[in-house]
């Protein structure tokens, strides 16, 4: 071991491995700057992958949005739409019930056949004229239906067609009353 440590104490060999383990120090802190280096490259590409990913996510979220906002506005459409639809059928299964005991109010098995034609004839004639005034869509309202006060109305109307009714075979020569016709009317 004496022998050892007289090389070691050489000068020469002192100096030659302070000069490898400077070289080695120098190395290595070479590749790990060349790796520290190389790292940040790495983490730069990442990064700009990630923030493209990112710009189109984002993208992707605002044409969701945007669709879901057309969706809502859609549906939103398509619900006034069945409302209207609703207050439409509303509205003819009132005008049905009224016409429904409108006829019913007339006894056509006990009319003569050329009154029955009048009385009918007459009926198809307001009804027509009913139609055409139910359909202008200058009486139509900015939201599409047509007199929203059609319940309070109905009433009038029957006792305004027995009036017509009556009239009709009052301009025939009968009487209001009589029940050669079939047809019941308001007394005066």
């Amino acid at each position: 071991m004496l022998g050892f440590l007289s090389i070691v104490k050489s000068k020469p060999f002192a100096m030659g491995l302070a000069g490898l383990v400077i070289v080695t120090i120098l190395y290595l802190g070479y590749r790990h700057y060349n790796g520290l280096l190389n790292e940040v490259q790495d983490l730069k590409s990442t990064q700009a992958v990630l923030e493209t990913g990112l710009d189109i996510e984002r993208s992707a979220v605002r044409e969701l949005s945007n669709v879901v906002g057309d969706w809502e506005a859609s549906r939103r459409q398509l619900l006034a739409k069945i409302e209207e639809m609703q207050e439409e059928a509303h509205e003819a299964r009132a005008e049905t019930r009224r016409l429904r005991e409108l006829f019913a109010e007339i006894d056509f098995e006990s009319m003569e056949p050329a009154a029955v034609d009048s009385v009918a004839h007459d009926i198809v004639d307001r009804l027509w004229s009913e139609f055409r005034a139910a359909t202008d869509p200058s009486r139509h309202s900015d939201s599409g239906t047509a007199g929203s006060d059609s319940t309070a109305t109905d009433a009038d109307a029957d006792s305004d067609d027995e009036r017509e009714l009556g009239s009709d075979r009052d301009v025939r020569g009968e009487d209001a009353g009589a029940d050669s016709t079939g047809v019941r009317t308001p007394g005066p």
